[in-house]
């Protein structure tokens, strides 16, 4: 995995050319506003070309103009999915009541409900949301996870394959009968950046010694100051409990955006959405405007980077770290 401190210095080298370029990118901008998107086709590759630039905003101020959402199925996906890219899960899912019904062969349709009630934790019948499963990269994860808490819940694990684990399994079945060994069966090394933030607050909550083992591994591999990194966890309060469910389905989410961020058919806008679920979620969690910004930032689009990385929450691990 690249270096995040060494990502850290080629982001602000990237903010510095941003600044460099600010007049090319106002003039651009000047031009791209007084563009006069007379038909729903000039309207939607403006807002198809706005929308890969990662100017979100301005291509859902375009779309707002037309007066035909309601029955043009082209321009409504396009303003449903800039809601969704945006983290607008709430005026998604009530643009759902007024879009063209085939709007609902999208399999992005159902997925401002299933936000909305992951943030409200409400566990919804996962049945419900099959084709949304079996479309979208990384949803079968969420659903399993979905199952295990409903399982926790009624205190029932006969159905639970105890010899595939990870951190938000352990995280989930964490303080049951079953917790010993879904940890014992959890891989400990090669873990992503979230992964190993995850699992050293949960050694600091059950086991002090293995902690103080694994944050020196921490330290090397991602090639953190380990001072910085003790004076984080012996400050930081959510680790000091078992998480509640927001807090696992937001790091989950970033996650998926991180371990997807590899495949070469998974698009910006995909990765952006997941991210922007994460912080919709749980908006105290760091990773995922991190990740946001990573993303415009390889984008160049450097004004909204900087939005992101202004989000961040103080108390947040990529906050403290990177302040340091």
């Amino acid at each position: 995995m690249f270096p995040m401190k060494i990502f850290k210095l080629i982001f602000w080298f990237t903010i510095i050319a941003f600044f460099t370029s600010c007049g090319n990118n106002l003039k651009h901008n000047e031009i791209k506003t007084k563009f006069d998107q007379t038909s729903n086709f000039g309207r939607f590759l403006s807002a198809q070309y706005s929308l890969k630039l990662g100017d979100n905003d301005i291509a859902s101020k375009i779309i707002s103009k037309s007066k035909d959402l309601q029955s043009d199925l082209t321009l409504a996906e396009l303003n449903f999915n800039s809601y969704l890219i945006n983290g607008d899960f709430d005026k998604a899912k009530e643009f759902k009541f007024v879009a063209p019904p085939e709007l609902n062969k999208s399999p992005m349709y159902d997925l401002p409900d299933l936000i909305i009630n992951l943030k409200n934790e409400k566990l919804i019948n996962t049945k419900n949301f099959n084709f949304m499963k079996n479309q979208l990269p990384g949803f079968n994860i969420i659903f399993e996870n979905i199952n295990y808490m409903k399982l926790v819940k009624i205190d029932d694990f006969s159905n639970v394959t105890k010899n595939k684990s990870n951190i938000f399994k352990l995280l989930i079945f964490e303080d049951t009968k079953i917790e010993n060994e879904v940890y014992l069966n959890m891989p400990k090394t090669n873990l992503s950046i979230i992964e190993n933030i995850l699992f050293l607050e949960y050694l600091k909550r059950k086991n002090l010694k293995r902690f103080n083992e694994e944050i020196n591994n921490f330290s090397m591999r991602f090639n953190y100051d380990i001072k910085t990194l003790k004076s984080y966890y012996e400050n930081q309060k959510i680790g000091n409990k078992k998480p509640n469910h927001k807090y696992v389905f937001a790091n989950l989410f970033s996650y998926l955006s991180l371990i997807l961020t590899s495949k070469k058919n998974v698009p910006n806008s995909y990765l952006k959405i997941l991210n922007e679920i994460s912080h919709y979620i749980e908006p105290t969690l760091g990773n995922s405007n991190y990740f946001l910004a990573q993303i415009y930032s390889n984008e160049k689009n450097f004004k909204i980077a900087l939005n992101k990385l202004n989000r961040i929450n103080q108390n947040s691990f990529m906050f403290f770290i990177f302040k340091n």
